[in-house]
């Protein structure tokens, strides 16, 4: 990777240190992670609350493969909301449930986002697997949700739902992803998209998630993150990154699997010059001003 920041790069950025990597003394404060799963009940949150109570976490109800979505949705936030935790959040990860007739019940929820499609088409957009654009549902769901303030995930879909999506000029951000350019994978952003998000003002969640980083017959490492981390940020700036680690939703990458293992990578960016004050931005200040 290149030890220089081209033009591409956000004014903002503090640049390179050279001398940070002799003054690793302390961990890095916490972590903004922008996509965690919620998968089944409440037993995940006390999990969240106990373990990881110094970070804020999204947690995404993954809805593909629930017969009720909107219940569990609700027995999460009743749950939440008695435990007056204020570190967590939620999301939907696929509307594949929404209709005409539970909308306005899901408009109510305390949501932060919501992803559209997971790998499939839908009554709305269509995943990454598919061809199918925004439908009209779609738009009217979209509209929905951004006058009640809640992002659009476009994590997950396929490249015509995203502009679609784009197109509509609402706020929108991508959870959990990777980067074309550094591993060609139709889950993954290209320059173009990326640029489209940016511009929006809109936030990037760069995911840990190996089949992202390398091919199968390669074993992807933490470096690769790392070197993941600064390709993003030698093209696009360092105000629009963040994490989401899909920790419960994928196969963790090895020497990432938890929250306390973010102290390597700190020291990797550190090594590579980043300063403090700009790992703290990828790790939680950019997607903390989601919630700000």
């Amino acid at each position: 990777m290149s030890q220089f920041f081209n033009s591409k790069t956000s004014s903002n950025f503090s640049g390179r240190d050279e001398g940070s990597n002799l003054s690793l003394t302390k961990k890095f404060k916490n972590i903004f992670d922008l996509h965690n799963d919620l998968l089944t009940s409440c037993e995940d949150i006390k999990k969240y609350e106990e373990e990881n109570s110094s970070h804020k976490i999204v947690l995404a109800l993954w809805t593909t493969r629930m017969s009720d979505p909107v219940f569990e949705m609700k027995k999460a936030i009743n749950f939440l909301n008695c435990s007056n935790k204020k570190n967590l959040f939620f999301a939907f990860e696929d509307l594949q449930f929404v209709n005409e007739t539970n909308l306005e019940e899901v408009l109510k929820m305390p949501l932060l986002y919501c992803g559209l499609a997971w790998r499939d088409e839908n009554f709305i957009a269509g995943g990454h697997k598919s061809s199918i654009g925004l439908t009209a549902f779609g738009k009217k769901v979209v509209k929905a949700l951004s006058k009640k303030g809640v992002k659009i995930c476009t994590s997950h879909l396929n490249e015509r739902s995203f502009y679609d999506v784009l197109n509509m000029g609402v706020k929108c951000i991508n959870s959990h992803c990777g980067l074309k350019e550094f591993f060609y994978h139709t889950r993954n952003l290209s320059s173009e998209q990326v640029k489209m998000i940016v511009q929006n003002g809109g936030i990037i969640g760069l995911t840990p998630v190996a089949e992202f980083l390398k091919n199968e017959k390669e074993k992807p490492t933490l470096e690769d993150f790392s070197n993941l981390v600064d390709t993003f940020v030698q093209n696009y700036g360092i105000d629009n990154i963040a994490i989401g680690t899909d920790f419960f939703g994928a196969e963790p990458l090895e020497g990432l699997s938890n929250y306390d293992d973010f102290d390597k990578l700190h020291e990797m960016l550190i090594n590579r010059g980043y300063k403090k004050e700009d790992i703290q931005k990828i790790f939680f200040d950019n997607a903390n001003t989601l919630v700000c």
